[in-house]
């Protein structure tokens, strides 16, 4: 199989996924009863059934996907920065991240660094500048966090904040 159709076939199956809620709701309230009146209700009851049995399976699919984003936010999204001004011209990045080592155990890694002024992230200078801070936290993982629930929200896809 060809690149393109895996990358369609992994989008049909995305939206498949993530629109489920209003398929269903659009096959229960419209599709189904226009079966009724049009082909009978056999027709339309087999239908119904084969929507709850995909409905099944679907379900549990967005939970196991749920379920691995907590855990993505726990173990990957667990990042911080935090900025420590030395002078006007630097300042001491200390950069905490989790990793998994090789005996598949999760340990936390810190890596310490001298920055200069100009690549402190923008709203940490604005703190250090406006507020007269000697330091400031940036919260990679929640900033990564927010930008993907503001991402699924806009699109209708998964409530990710439960």
């Amino acid at each position: 199989m060809d690149p393109v159709t895996i990358f369609w076939i992994l989008v049909t199956v995305g939206a498949l996924i993530a629109f489920w809620p209003h398929i269903v709701d659009w096959l229960s309230n419209i599709f189904i009863p226009f079966l009724r009146k049009v082909l009978g209700n056999r027709v339309a009851d087999r239908v119904a059934d084969l929507v709850v049995f995909l409905d099944k399976g679907i379900c549990s699919t967005r939970e196991m996907l749920k379920a691995g984003w907590k855990s993505f936010k726990q173990n990957v999204l667990g990042m911080r920065s935090t900025y420590e001004k030395i002078d006007a011209q630097t300042a001491k990045a200390t950069h905490e991240t989790y990793v998994r080592t090789e005996d598949n155990r999760i340990m936390k890694s810190t890596t310490v660094e001298d920055v200069p002024w100009a690549e402190i992230p923008p709203d940490i200078r604005q703190q250090m500048v406006a507020k007269r801070k000697k330091s400031g936290v940036v919260d990679t993982g929640k900033v990564v966090e927010e930008k993907m629930v503001e991402q699924c929200e806009a699109a209708g896809i998964l409530d990710l904040r439960q």
